[in-house]
């Protein structure tokens, strides 16, 4: 596929960095979404590699970018952005137009950090299913609600004799879930830890007698993973785990926090809101349309 605008390909290089960090912002100013999605971090995790490729215009500048993220086996998942100036021009399609290309003999998966519609426009017109969704929430830990414990439930840290009960809650929690992927304690853990901002002292189970009723997983600026077991839901438990998260981490000196919450959880969307965080963007996963149709 040959788009309408001239422009000059190569392969990604971690020298593009820079070039990258301004177009992701671009297309922040013009879409919408994550703060953070321009940042370093983040464009070190999607584009820090030479398995990718970059367009650049007539003076040199990158505007447009696509790289692979993972080979999954069964999957490819590939990501990409594009200069919001020469969107309609066919730019997208070529990069998707790559990335269909990398393994032919496996599906290909896009993930979008920055959801938007002209997003879900080019999905409609190149044959893609948008399979997954979730709603990207900040907090500026301004204000911070109190939500007390019952008294009878007891909260311990994340650490090596508390790992497994975590886990059972994991599972619990989200097991129900459309599309939930389950994993072993083993891999669970790996998991959970391989995060570098990982604050294993502020993640917190909470403890019926016996019984492991719900848990928290925290980083830096995320609230990763909050769930409570079926039987105990709407009882205040995922908002006192919440809220004494949030006190934690401003006691840490964090400005913010984010968390991402599936679009179909209205529920704890709710419970999110009332709390004090704000939208911010979408997140979402496309899958090719065959792929989505089997």
């Amino acid at each position: 596929y040959r788009s309408m605008v001239n422009l000059v390909w190569s392969e990604l290089s971690p020298d593009d960095l820079d070039g990258i960090r301004e177009l992701a912002r671009v297309c922040l100013a013009a879409d919408g979404g994550l703060p953070t999605m321009a940042a370093d971090p983040s464009v070190r995790r999607f584009y820090d590699h030479t398995n990718g490729l970059v367009g650049r215009d007539a003076t040199g500048d990158i505007v447009a970018v696509g790289a692979q993220v993972r080979d999954h086996g069964t999957h490819l998942t590939v990501t990409g952005l594009v200069d919001p100036s020469i969107r309609g021009a066919g730019v997208g399609e070529e990069l998707l137009a790559w990335g269909r290309s990398r393994n032919p003999l496996v599906p290909l998966h896009v993930t979008v950090e920055n959801d938007s519609e002209a997003s879900r426009e080019f999905a409609h017109r190149t044959g893609l299913v948008r399979v997954f969704a979730e709603d990207i929430m900040r907090h500026d830990l301004g204000d911070i609600p109190v939500v007390p414990r019952d008294p009878a439930l007891i909260a311990v840290p994340w650490g090596t004799d508390t790992r497994a009960a975590f886990h059972h809650v994991w599972r619990q929690s989200f097991g129900e879930r459309p599309g939930f992927t389950d994993l072993d304690l083993d891999a669970w853990v790996a998991f959970v830890e391989s995060d570098p901002e990982f604050l294993p002292a502020d993640s917190r189970l909470l403890l019926d007698g016996g019984d492991a009723v719900a848990f928290v997983t925290v980083s830096r600026d995320w609230i990763e993973q909050l769930g409570v077991v079926p039987s105990r839901r709407g009882h205040g438990l995922g908002g006192h785990l919440m809220a004494r998260s949030l006190t934690a981490l401003r006691k840490l000196g964090r400005q913010e926090v984010w968390l991402a919450v599936a679009e179909e959880n209205a529920d704890a969307h709710r419970l999110y809101g009332s709390l004090g965080f704000v939208d911010v963007g979408v997140r979402a996963r496309y899958v090719d349309a065959t792929v989505a149709a089997d």
